[in-house]
């Protein structure tokens, strides 16, 4: 297990997350300040790893991002299969899987690998979407709630969410297209506000 300095902004939050009194003390305090850019996914996993594993929190944290690792890269590399030779594809796995750098955070209770996977998912999926292996409302239906989910670790990785989600609409969607980029606007407003407003 790793424990960077601003991990303890996300412990801190974590032990706020559902109590209301307690959160306003915490964004109110001398150094609120320091909580105002963290969003809420990983504090929300601790809270949840932390009832599930308890002390093996630290384990599971590490196991759970390794995996979620693993399977996004793979994800992601499967959708250039015609492309790429199997061992092309197995090379980058095993690069992108090993790389020290990408690997150092999966045992860190930071927002880097749960939102890399995330990201990683989302342009799989984008792929796979504008190529036409997926259909347009099966990679909307996974690509929207993905950026809300991805928004609750770093807000910017939402915007790219809705980004490829609006590429699929313009590259498959004809006579829906405006309600479809309606749809996309109101995820990206839904993963930019849920937090702020359960924090009012």
């Amino acid at each position: 297990a790793k424990f960077w300095v601003d991990s303890i902004v996300y412990f801190e939050l974590a032990l706020a997350l559902f109590d209301a009194d307690q959160l306003s003390r915490l964004y109110n305090s001398e150094f609120g300040f320091l909580h105002q850019h963290v969003v809420p996914g990983v504090p929300f996993l601790i809270r949840v790893l932390d009832e599930i594993f308890g002390q093996y929190l630290w384990p599971a944290l590490a196991v759970i991002q390794g995996l979620l690792s693993a399977s996004a890269v793979t994800y992601l590399v499967l959708a250039f299969r015609d492309k790429l030779s199997r061992p092309a594809q197995l090379a980058v796995v095993v690069l992108c899987g090993l790389h020290p750098y990408f690997v150092s955070f999966h045992a860190a209770a930071l927002t880097e690998s749960i939102s890399a996977s995330i990201l990683l998912i989302s342009l799989g999926i984008a792929i796979r979407g504008l190529d036409g292996r997926l259909s347009l409302r099966a990679s909307l239906i996974l690509l929207l709630p993905l950026s809300i989910l991805a928004a609750q670790f770093r807000p910017y990785l939402g915007l790219v969410g809705i980004i490829v989600a609006a590429l699929v609409i313009f590259r498959r969607g004809t006579a829906r297209r405006v309600a479809l980029y309606a749809v996309t606007a109101l995820a990206f407003a839904a993963g930019t506000l849920v937090f702020p407003l359960y924090r009012a």
